[in-house]
C-alpha cells in the first residue's frame, strides 16, 4: 500500500518459499496472490501471468472463493496494466458479482490495488464501453470468467 513493491515482493517470496515448505495450499495462494500484485505493480506482467494459473489450480483444489475471486482481481488488475481495458472490466464485473452473491469483501489492500487500474481501465473504454465490459463480467459470473482468466493465461504463454 505504501508502494514500495520491491520490498513487499521480497517478504512474499518467504512467505510462498515458506508456504511449500509447509505444504500450506492456503497459505501458498495468498502468498502468490500477494506476490503477483507486486509484479503487476511494477509492471512485471509476465511473471504475474506465470502466478494466475497457480493460483486458480489452487483455488479450485482448496475450494477457496475467496482466493478464486481475489485470482479475478488480480487478473483485472493484469488486464488493466497490460491496457487490455475491456477485459479488465469483464473479469472486475465477475468478481463484483461474486461479493454480492458471497458477501466476501475486497481487502483494503487489494483494493488500494486494483481501483487505480480500474479507473484507468473506465478512462481508457469511456464511461458506456466500461459499464457494457462490467455488465458482462457480471453476466457471465465467476466460473465462466475464472475459465476466460485461464484460457487468457495459456493463450498468452
Amino acid at each position: 500500500m505504501d508502494g514500495n513493491a520491491a520490498a513487499a515482493e521480497r517478504l512474499y517470496d518467504e512467505v510462498v518459499t515458506l508456504a511449500r515448505k509447509l505444504d500450506d495450499m492456503e497459505l501458498l495462494a495468498i502468498g502468490l496472490l500477494n506476490l503477483a500484485m507486486t509484479y503487476v505493480a511494477r509492471a512485471a506482467y509476465g511473471e504475474a501471468r506465470k502466478a494466475l494459473p497457480e493460483i486458480i489450480a489452487l483455488a479450485r483444489q482448496t475450494r477457496s472463493m475467496p482466493v478464486g475471486q481475489s485470482a479475478l482481481e488480480v487478473a483485472s488488475g493484469l488486464a488493466a496494466g497490460m491496457g487490455e481495458a475491456a477485459l479488465a472490466l469483464r473479469l472486475f464485473g465477475a468478481a463484483e458479482a461474486n461479493t454480492r452473491n458471497t458477501g466476501i469483501v475486497r481487502d483494503p489492500a487489494d483494493d488500494a490495488f486494483l481501483q487505480p487500474l480500474i479507473h484507468s481501465a473506465v478512462a481508457s473504454l469511456g464511461p458506456d464501453a466500461a459499464a457494457r465490459a462490467e455488465g458482462d463480467g457480471r453476466e457471465a459470473g465467476y466460473d465462466v470468467v475464472l475459465l476466460e482468466v485461464e484460457a487468457w493465461m495459456n493463450r498468452n504463454r
